[in-house]
């Protein structure tokens, strides 16, 4: 873009989709497996929509550059009748009114705005702010809640479009601050980032029914450092250290069906406060190796932080070799890389809610030891 230019992009998303969900059961005989009638099923009364018109502005001025924009989103869903299985051969369905869902229409402006400034060849101060959002997720995990414990929900009059009343859009407001210098032998880039997270999908206990599932009533503050620190060792020699911390708690004990818990304060499930990626690179010529580590801090499996995941140390190696003018093509690389290179047991994400415990979280374990080997050829 040329100094001064104004550059204009305008965009329009448009989604439909069919929102029918249904499920079915079967049983492992000896014959093989046994047809055993639909679990639920719903049938919407159309298709989901999304629109999404967007706009955005950008320029340079001088050492300044800068962007805004805005996006709108909406997203329609339709109403819903709900059906289950008869309990004996032949299965026939039958209406549940009970599994019906009503028509839902949720929407939320996007704007955003950055800026750079080139103080001088060696030091750029950045800084952004947006508004983000997530749409309506896991709507499986909170069906399944429903339908397997169906007769206790229904002996307290809690329908499945009860829980589903209590979905919304995952929002945040998110500021960052960033400061690049570069020394020539040396160069470092913190990032300071804020932000305010709105309607958080969070594990709430329901003493009404004994259980748990997840709604949208989280509201956090986030807010940390981003350190980016290469060396130039040599010309064949970067060390790299890119350590993050972050604190990103809830704002206030979470309350549900006059039921609290002690969460103020405490670290948002599966969050870290320290993460570090370090490692150095070599190259020579047009081969590059680069081992690193990666060190993930303690978290926590729940929201009043009594359930700690241990913190882990994996080590990993790439290597890649690229052969120029290859078959006529400008870049010919291949690529070996090797994860987890002492087979580090390790928790690599946790779910908050998980439907087939109870809505108790569940625990991912990090991949083992794994070596993959790619060509990628550019034209």
């Amino acid at each position: 873009m040329e100094q001064g230019d104004l550059k204009a992009t305008l965009g329009y998303h448009f989604e439909s989709s069919d929102s029918s969900i249904l499920t079915q059961n079967f049983a492992i005989t000896d014959s093989g497996l046994d047809y055993r009638g639909y679990g639920r099923m719903t049938v919407s009364d159309g298709d989901s929509f999304v629109n999404s018109p967007y706009f955005k502005l950008a320029s340079s001025s001088g050492s300044f550059d800068w962007q805004a924009g805005l996006k709108y989103f909406s997203f329609e869903e339709p109403a819903s009748e709900g059906y289950v299985s008869a309990s004996a051969s032949p299965y026939a369905l039958k209406r549940a009114s009970d599994i019906d869902q009503e028509e839902k229409s949720l929407d939320i402006w996007l704007p955003t705005v950055a800026g750079a400034w080139h103080v001088n060849d060696a030091t750029e101060l950045r800084a952004s702010y947006g508004k983000t959002f997530i749409r309506p997720y896991s709507y499986l995990p909170l069906h399944n809640i429903y339908n397997q414990n169906r007769a206790t929900f229904q002996a307290k009059s809690i329908t499945l479009q009860d829980l589903f009343a209590g979905y919304d859009f995952e929002q945040a407001d998110i500021f960052d601050l960033g400061l690049r210098r570069n020394e020539g032998l040396f160069e470092i880039a913190p990032t300071f980032f804020y932000g305010k997270h709105e309607n958080l999908l969070t594990t709430i206990y329901d003493p009404r029914v004994d259980l748990n599932y997840q709604q949208n009533i989280g509201e956090a503050t986030g807010y940390g450092i981003d350190l980016e620190m290469n060396a130039y060792l040599s010309n064949h020699f970067t060390l790299f250290v890119n350590p993050t911390w972050t604190s990103m708690t809830y704002d206030e004990d979470l309350s549900y069906a006059g039921k609290k818990r002690a969460t103020e304060g405490n670290q948002v499930i599966d969050t870290p406060e320290w993460m570090i990626k370090t490692g150095l690179i070599w190259s020579w010529g047009q081969f590059e190796a680069a081992p690193m580590l990666r060190y993930l801090g303690e978290r926590y499996a729940d929201a009043e932080n009594k359930n700690q995941v241990d913190s882990a140390l994996v080590a990993d190696l790439r290597m890649s070799y690229s052969m120029p003018d290859l078959l006529q093509s400008k870049e010919m690389k291949l690529s070996l890389e090797l994860n987890n290179l002492l087979d580090e047991e390790y928790i690599s994400s946790i779910s908050g809610s998980d439907d087939s415990r109870g809505g108790q979280a569940s625990f991912y374990q990090g991949a083992p030891f794994t070596a993959m080997l790619t060509r990628s050829v550019r034209y």
